[in-house]
């Protein structure tokens, strides 16, 4: 089960199916928008050092069910 916000209304949508459709309905409003799949840029470990994008993750400072804050450098930086 996937659980959306609509953008327009900003009511809560529950997706059932076993396939993401590529737009999804709004049974609230009536709109559609479209989901993007690979819109987020993942974590890769490089050098044994855990980057996100171009900010080295140092470590992991809370966690929440919206998601995590970390404590991170920007390596192009220089102080």
């Amino acid at each position: 089960m996937l659980h959306l916000v609509c953008p327009h209304c900003h009511n809560p949508i529950e997706v059932v199916e076993a396939k993401i459709p590529d737009e999804v309905p709004c049974p609230s409003c009536g709109s559609s928008f479209r989901l993007e799949t690979n819109a987020t840029t993942g974590a890769d470990i490089a050098d044994g050092r855990c980057m996100l994008g171009r900010f080295e993750l140092l470590q992991t400072v809370g966690m929440g069910a919206f998601g995590a804050v970390h404590k991170a450098r920007d390596p192009r930086l220089i102080l």
